[in-house]
């Protein structure tokens, strides 16, 4: 039944209130003539109500009156017509003006009702439009949230970039700063060596020529006297060995470069150090890169550099072993300090730069861990006394950085030692 009256008031709705006052005139007609025919039936009567209601919902306060003040006469005169009869004269006209009054209450009270609903539909629909403002206004302010948000968080990683350059270019500093403290201390050292080198070589010279004039003496024959005289000289050959790595260690940082390929200085230092392989038992194993790029280097200072490194491997192994020689061509990784000594200074190269490595590997009992970071040192030396001066790494460093490149140092995993050359191509 809801469902029909609902039906019912949605096509009235859609009809022009003129139209609905008139269907509701017309219904009101059809009642009274009902009303006249049945004769003083209460349903009837109360069955006026329907139209007074719909016009009443429908078409407002004032047709919803008119039709309660139509069916109120309608009902009046199909009682009159009837000729019903009644205890009392008044009662005639009292019955008609209560049905009256009763039916303006009804549309008084459906077109109050109806207005109560507009009021509560107009109420709602501007709380629906206020919430949805709401929403929007939530939602953009999200939005300006998450904004806030991705530039709080972007500016927050410019500042942890900027504090990590910051903190590297820190680090950079004390490098730069430890780095001049070490270039001053290595001129002050190379100026005291130079001095003593020139001091020391010419009593040494004098004490050769005093040797090689005894030879000649008379009692040079006597066996005592010649072999002092043996140790004599080598002794003066061990201190003229020191002062000519001091006055290396000493000489001015210029170079002579030229175009050369890297192999055939390879292979002549191998050739100088060949009695040495020899006399301790040790074999070569070559692995050379077969692309050759010439390099801007100065030979004489590089074949240096070699044979010292190759000496060196060879003293490691005084019972027999083998040493490896390899090059290849590569792109700079960057420096790694993993396990490595040497490249002290930060070199001249760039991630990514194509450089030629050298590396030096022999089968020793390689560098124990805590003079593994010494051995770049001056005067740092691992050999028994006698045996060496601790400059030759030094200065072979210096060579090889005076070329642009970096020299390192590193354990073999099983054992021996590795030093690794990168020259810039």
């Amino acid at each position: 039944m809801a469902v029909i009256m609902r039906g019912l008031l949605a096509w009235l709705e859609r009809l022009p209130k003129p139209v609905v006052i008139a269907l509701g005139v017309v219904l009101v007609l059809a009642l009274g003539a009902l009303d006249y025919v049945t004769w003083d039936e209460l349903s009837v009567t109360v069955t006026y109500l329907v139209p007074i209601a719909l016009c009443a919902w429908v078409a407002g306060r004032r047709s919803g009156t008119a039709i309660a003040v139509v069916a109120g006469a309608v009902e009046f005169f199909a009682d009159w017509f009837s000729g019903t009869r009644y205890t009392h004269p008044l009662v005639a006209y009292w019955n008609p003006v209560m049905v009256l009054v009763s039916f303006l209450i009804v549309a008084h009270l459906v077109a109050a009702l109806r207005d109560s609903q507009s009021q509560l539909e107009q109420r709602v629909q501007r709380r629906t439009a206020a919430l949805q403002a709401e929403v929007v206004e939530r939602k953009r302010a999200e939005e300006n949230l998450t904004v806030a948000n991705e530039a709080l968080l972007l500016s927050k990683q410019d500042l942890e970039d900027a504090l990590r350059g910051l903190q590297d270019s820190n680090r950079q500093l004390k490098t730069t700063q430890l780095q001049l403290i070490e270039a001053a201390k290595m001129e002050s050292v190379g100026r005291l060596a130079a001095g003593v080198a020139h001091e020391v070589k010419n009593p040494l010279a004098i004490i050769q020529a005093g040797i090689d004039c005894l030879r000649h003496r008379p009692f040079d024959h006597e066996p005592e006297v010649a072999a002092t005289l043996q140790d004599m000289e080598e002794a003066v050959d061990r201190g003229d060995a020191v002062i000519s790595e001091l006055l290396d260690f000493s000489a001015p940082s210029e170079l002579e470069l030229q175009l050369a390929e890297l192999t055939p200085l390879l292979e002549k230092a191998l050739l100088l150090v060949k009695h040495d392989l020899t006399r301790s038992q040790v074999t070569v194993a070559r692995h050379f890169d077969d692309r050759r790029p010439r390099l801007w280097l100065d030979g004489n200072r590089i074949e240096q550099v070699l044979v010292n490194l190759f000496t060196n491997a060879i003293q490691a192994m005084p019972t027999g072993g083998q040493l490896t020689v390899r090059t290849r061509l590569e792109e700079f990784a960057g420096p790694d300090r993993t396990n490595l000594a040497g490249e002290r200074k930060e070199p001249a190269l760039r991630v990514g730069h194509p450089v030629v490595v050298i590396e030096v590997e022999d089968t020793g009992p390689g560098v124990r861990e805590p003079q593994l970071d010494k051995i770049f040192d001056p005067f740092f030396t691992t050999k028994p006394v006698g045996q060496g001066t601790g400059l030759g790494l030094t200065v072979s460093r210096r060579i090889v950085e005076l070329h642009g490149g970096i020299m390192r140092a590193a354990n073999l995993p099983q054992t021996g030692l590795q030093v690794s050359i990168r020259i810039p191509t």
